[in-house]
């Protein structure tokens, strides 16, 4: 019984070119990916931290499941699968690539005896003439054609395909093409949003699950929104931003990004994403009543972050928004409200929610009777949200993607095809026997030979 233990080195190769290490990697990638699929990745901080208790969120978090395709354990992942398909091709590709580029790799007497179903013919030539038949239908079908007199015969061996072999190696370099593009957008690649109202401008994002701040090479300035609805509808048709790009050292130039019309510059995608109400613009108009001397005013307050005078003297007030319906506690719609603040002169501001148009709902403030009464030209104004990826390995994946196609072609449609011709003098006459091989669809090869066969009996 052998007991000797492989040395070190080719213990450590052997492991990582195990196939049952790829399995467990591969499935392993699957697993991360399908937790990467059911959580809310990054970008969306905002949705996944309600869906879960604060414990699995601090698990989570620890974890990096918010953020799978950038955690250090999914990038190590990809360079062990990377690490497993480069031992294992460079394990098996020097066996091939001697059997590719070897000068006769596969003229073997031995091996046409071996083969099984043979078809054999009866010419009434002699074995020169036949010779030359053979050579001259073999020839328009093979790359490859050889012959070595054989006694007094001679054996004729042809082969096409012979590269053929490396479509399987293709594949190998396809796949690690994939997972290299893969490991440079997890590590150098962003993704975050940005929201612009009409006439704001950025020159960064923030992205990722922390946040992160990046800069862009470029500003980008909102000069409108605009949102299209199907005739008759309620339902969106399109929304459409009118952006300024502006560039250092360029003049500022403009352009639309839309929904599945991105706009791509320097290496970075702007994806119309969203949009929404960023705030209401206007005014309202809010009655004031004097508790001690029963006097009246209406103020026209506007709907911004800037105080206006309350009247008789007694501090400021401010409403910052406006909200189109306020809900009670038992979920009544009450209409349209705002958010208010009042300053006094003197001791703490008070802030209250307030109906719109509801005198009924009118408060007492520092002796004055309080009610908003009516808005006026308020509109919403919109923001455009923008989806800001960066992703440098793209072309690189897209590369290997069209690489896994060419080596599935040729790995699963083309195959080593060697045909093996023995011809011998048999009577007047020669006998021609041929029979054939081939690593891929076997089937298919033999009805070839076969048909070749029948040619050769047509030249008599």
């Amino acid at each position: 019984m052998n007991n000797k233990q492989p040395p070190p080195l080719t213990a450590v190769l052997d492991f990582f070119a195990s196939v049952k290490l790829s399995i467990f990697l591969l499935l392993t990638v699957a697993a991360a990916s399908v937790i990467g699929t059911l959580i809310p990745q990054e970008g969306m901080a905002e949705i996944h931290h309600p869906m879960y208790s604060s414990f699995l969120d601090a698990v989570f978090i620890k974890l990096g499941f918010f953020n799978v395709y950038k955690a250090w354990w999914f990038q190590l992942l990809l360079g062990l699968l990377a690490l497993n398909l480069v031992v294992c091709t460079l394990k098996r590709l020097p066996k091939t690539w001697k059997l590719v580029t070897g000068v006769t790799p596969g003229f073997s007497r031995g091996k046409f005896k071996s083969i099984k179903d043979k078809h054999e013919i009866k010419l009434n030539m002699p074995v020169e003439k036949a010779r030359e038949v053979v050579l001259d239908i073999v020839s328009s079908r093979f790359k490859t054609v050889q012959e070595a007199k054989d006694g007094d015969g001679c054996t004729v061996y042809a082969e096409k395909g012979r590269w053929t072999r490396m479509g399987f190696y293709v594949i190998h370099l396809s796949f690690l093409l994939i997972l290299t593009g893969a490991l440079l957008g997890s590590m150098f690649g962003y993704s975050g949003s940005l929201n612009l109202v009409e006439g704001q401008e950025a020159q960064a994002v923030e992205a990722g699950v922390d946040r992160q701040r990046r800069d862009l090479p470029f500003a980008v300035k909102c000069e409108s929104f605009k949102v299209q609805y199907y005739e008759g509808r309620d339902s969106v048709s399109e929304f459409t931003s009118d952006v300024t790009i502006t560039e250092p050292g360029k003049e500022p130039w403009r352009t639309f990004i839309r929904v599945n019309h991105p706009l791509r510059l320097h290496g970075i995608s702007l994806y119309q994403a969203s949009y929404g109400v960023s705030h209401y613009s206007g005014s309202v108009s809010v009655s004031f009543k004097n508790l001690e001397t029963g006097e009246k005013q209406i103020v026209p307050v506007p709907i911004a972050a800037q105080p206006t005078v309350l009247p008789w003297d007694k501090g400021m007030i401010m409403i910052p928004s406006f909200m189109a319906h306020l809900h009670s506690r038992d979920g009544h719609d009450m209409g349209p409200a705002v958010r208010l603040h009042i300053f006094p002169q003197d001791g703490k501001p008070n802030m209250m929610l307030m109906p719109v148009g509801r005198p009924e709902f009118a408060r007492e403030v520092m002796g004055l009777e309080m009610a908003v009464l009516e808005g006026e030209e308020i509109v919403p104004v919109y923001y455009t949200g923008l989806k800001v990826t960066k992703d440098p390995g793209v072309w690189v994946v897209y590369s290997g993607f069209i690489l896994i196609l060419l080596g599935c072609m040729v790995t699963f449609f083309m195959a080593h095809q060697q045909l093996y011709i023995k011809i011998v003098p048999s009577g007047s006459g020669a006998s021609v026997e041929l029979g054939g091989a081939a690593n891929k669809n076997a089937q298919g090869f033999e009805e070839r030979v076969r048909r070749i066969a029948g040619r050769l009996e047509n030249k008599e």
